[in-house]
């Protein structure tokens, strides 16, 4: 077995690899996964090292080994011109989606019903940072704002557009950071009322970018409605929101006695804390009361910790799905911790990898921990 190299093998269960590997490549969408997984080769041959992953003008950076994190802003206290490039210039790999279509067919000879739904998820997560179906998404979400009466029950509307957009994520039909841009978008409406800041921001004047994807659309309207009276307050009260339902979120699944529950709560945490986070981060940088700006910033930072955990365990989770490469992985790593640091080492990263990295359910501790051999299903 190669532990974390970019072979696919048949998986012993097609439906839920599928469904995790569409999770995964449903939070920011398909290139993201597919650079890092063609990248594997490199990172493992790092552990610990940063690395910076350049797209046109946009680069983000991913530590890689047992602790790997990702990051969209440069990594505090690494300078960023030493870290080794990875070039994700021109069209990506197309290795997942395609296996994603593999998986598909495979079903389609045992369970046509399934095959079905399954091809509708991979063709949504081939498509989901396609700037031109994003595009119409948000066209859309223009379009519904704009044509809101100032005076009608815009709380209820919200709330109905949220629920909705939910469930299209949960059903794997549309992307993080779609549904994040909307999450964003209906919170301030909900904790702004009966002021509704987003219709006010329709309606002022100058252009929104709908063309280069939801997180400029939402910034762009954003920045009109700081510039209402009271509109910074109301972004920082729906973002601190969004953050209080994806704690609760990582709450419930730290409870799930199924592998199941655990994963897609995790999951249907991401556009919650992404939304939280891009709010923050846009108070940090273009707040209008500058004191408040560090702890804004902060307050993303928490966030986007939030958000990288939420992207790595969705990784992990399809990996397990092939072959349970990973838990190999992080089995052996926690008996390497015992060699070297006694057994509070070993406890001490098994707490890691389920309290506080949400990688793996807290009913796998005492496995993770070699206490048992039988691998549980559940609690």
């Amino acid at each position: 077995m190669n532990p974390r190299g970019t072979n696919l093998p048949e998986a012993a269960g097609p439906k839920y690899a599928a469904i995790s590997l569409a999770r995964y490549l449903l939070c920011f969408g398909p290139k993201g996964p597919e650079w890092a997984w063609q990248s594997d080769e490199a990172l493992v041959q790092a552990p610990g090292q940063w690395f910076a992953f350049r797209n046109g003008q946009r680069t983000t950076y991913l530590r890689s080994g047992e602790s790997g994190r990702f990051s969209v802003t440069p990594p505090e206290g690494v300078d960023p011109a030493t870290l080794p490039v990875i070039d994700e210039s021109g069209l990506p790999p197309t290795l997942l989606r395609d296996y994603l279509d593999s998986l598909g067919k495979s079903i389609a000879t045992t369970d046509p019903a399934a095959a079905t739904r399954i091809d509708g998820i991979a063709q949504a997560a081939r498509n989901a940072d396609d700037l031109g179906v994003l595009r119409s998404e948000i066209f859309a979400i223009c379009d519904s704002f704009i044509r809101r009466e100032p005076n009608s029950p815009n709380l209820g509307y919200a709330s109905e557009f949220e629920t909705k957009t939910r469930r299209r994520f949960i059903d794997l039909e549309i992307p993080g950071t779609l549904v994040s841009a909307i999450f964003l978008l209906t919170r301030i409406v909900s904790v702004a009322m009966p002021v509704d800041f987003v219709h006010q921001a329709f309606g002022i004047g100058g252009s929104l970018d709908i063309f280069d994807g939801p997180q400029v659309f939402v910034r762009d309207v954003l920045a009109k409605i700081i510039h209402i009276e009271g509109g910074e307050a109301q972004i920082a009260a729906a973002a601190a929101a969004l953050q209080a339902d994806a704690e609760s979120l990582a709450d419930r699944a730290e409870a799930a006695s199924d592998f199941g529950v655990f994963y897609g709560t995790v999951f249907e945490s991401f556009p919650f804390a992404y939304a939280a986070q891009q709010g923050f981060e846009f108070l940090a940088n273009t707040g209008i009361d500058a004191s408040k700006r560090g702890n804004y910033k902060m307050l993303a930072n928490v966030c986007e910790e939030r958000v990288a955990a939420v992207f790595a365990t969705m990784r992990v989770d399809f990996s397990n799905a092939l072959d349970w490469r990973e838990l190999h992985l992080h089995r052996a790593a926690i008996a390497r911790a015992r060699e070297s640091g006694g057994s509070a080492a070993a406890e001490q990263l098994a707490d890691q990898y389920t309290k506080f990295s949400l990688l793996y359910p807290l009913f796998m501790h005492d496995f993770l921990l070699s206490k048992t051999d039988k691998l549980p299903y559940h609690a």
